[in-house]
């Protein structure tokens, strides 16, 4: 508790047994101690969340240093706790160069040993966008302060390189995590994960059963599975993993509105409206509400069977009911380009520049594809690609890398010309 004349922070102490005159000086030397030792974490605590907000507003090192600077006022040094939270937040600002500068800074200029969770920010990050020669130069970083890779730095290395399909760069850190078994069930969790997410349906399932017995809560990863077997065509076996969800009366395997709502996405794209109408029946017996992620997977159901006066119809629905966000103009774009609706597609784009939504860079990529297959003049191309370039760049991506055949496309006819001209 906190006394409230001084705000010193008391810890209650089992001493009852001691008489009243032993008990005073006892307890006043615990509390002095407990000053000495435990407020100055406590206000370094304060300071460090002080930091974070201050740098999801100014991503930047000198955010930090005002931040240090404010810390040595008060006669208090930043610790690793400190600066492994400033780096993941500059990493999440996309401000990696920064946040490898300031954990160098951590030993060369206050002394601090970096720990294995400061670089997991930034081996994600090189991890997800498959940057692999910059993944090997932080874990040579690791290793020059004698900091092994453990079972979490791997999960986060599987974890990124998974997000791009790199089943190379997985198998080569998975056959390394097997090495350092037994594994907890989160860990576990994350190696199913990596299966799914590279569509290995039979490896993952057979790990799901043995985490299930270790009696791990499986209701999020059958959800996972369930839209990984519907992507990849095991139409069977995501209704039987649907089934056992909806048959199971345990906390641990309970149905909710995600499970439904990668299935109604798969047959909405297939235009498969008996299925699709029986699993928002389903949803409806259950009291589900149909919210955005469900109208957005209608949405393109929509786009993918080329009826685009009900999308059209639809996207202002959802502006006037549940509303839309960056994800869902993802989605759109992309749909409309599966469907060669090039000028749609353009159309979104704009829209969503203007509501100010940020694009994810697979989007961007989308985009770019389109202009470079189209048959406008080359300089058109070229302009047109340096504007979305630039647009990436300003939402904190890379810029496209043209590939070998692509660059033979830039000067060669194509389709679609005068939907990306206009």
């Amino acid at each position: 508790f906190v006394c409230g004349s001084c705000s010193m922070l008391i810890r209650r102490t089992q001493t009852t047994l001691l008489s009243p005159l032993l008990m005073v000086p006892q307890r006043f030397i615990f509390i002095e101690k407990l000053t000495q030792t435990q407020e100055p974490i406590v206000l370094i605590k304060k300071e460090t969340k002080k930091l974070q907000q201050s740098l999801r507003r100014a991503p930047c090192i000198a955010t930090v240093d005002r931040a240090i600077k404010n810390l040595q006022s008060k006669n208090l040094s930043p610790d690793v706790q400190f600066f492994a939270a400033a780096a993941q937040e500059l990493v999440s600002k996309r401000k990696v160069t920064e946040a490898e500068t300031l954990i160098r800074c951590m030993t060369s200029e206050y002394n601090v040993q970096p720990k294995q969770y400061c670089y997991y920010p930034i081996l994600y990050h090189y991890a997800r966008h498959n940057q692999q020669e910059k993944v090997e130069q932080t874990l040579k970083e690791l290793h020059a302060h004698n900091l092994p890779q453990d079972q979490e730095t791997l999960c986060t290395l599987i974890s990124g390189f998974s997000k791009n399909n790199e089943k190379r760069m997985v198998r080569k850190y998975l056959g390394n995590l097997k090495k350092l078994r037994p594994w907890s069930t989160n860990v576990h969790e994350i190696v199913i994960r990596a299966y799914l997410q590279m569509y290995e349906i039979k490896t993952a399932l057979q790990e799901m059963i043995e985490l299930k017995e270790r009696g791990y809560n499986m209701s999020a990863l059958y959800n996972k599975a369930i839209a990984c077997c519907m992507k990849s065509g095991y139409i069977e076996q995501a209704k039987t993993l649907c089934d056992e969800m909806e048959r199971s009366d345990s906390p641990q395997l309970a149905v909710s509105a995600a499970t439904y709502c990668s299935m109604i996405s798969e047959f909405a794209k297939a235009g498969n409206e008996e299925e699709t109408n029986d699993l928002l029946e389903k949803m409806r017996e259950r009291n589900f509400h149909i919210d955005r992620a469900v109208s957005t997977a209608l949405l393109i159901g929509h786009i993918f069977n080329h009826r685009f006066d009900n999308a059209s119809k639809a996207l202002q629905d959802m502006k006037d009911t549940v509303g839309v966000d960056g994800r869902l103009y993802d989605s759109v774009i992309k749909a409309y380009i599966q469907a060669n609706r090039i000028r749609s597609a353009f159309e979104m784009f704009g829209e969503c520049n203007a509501s100010g939504f940020t694009l994810s860079r697979p989007t961007y990529s989308a985009l770019i594809q389109c202009v470079i297959k189209s048959n406008i003049d080359t300089e058109e191309k070229l302009n047109l690609i340096e504007t979305l370039n630039t647009q990436m760049e300003q939402d904190g991506y890379v810029r496209y890398h043209f590939r070998d055949s692509e660059e033979k496309l830039l000067s060669s006819k194509g389709q679609n010309a005068g939907e990306i001209k206009s």
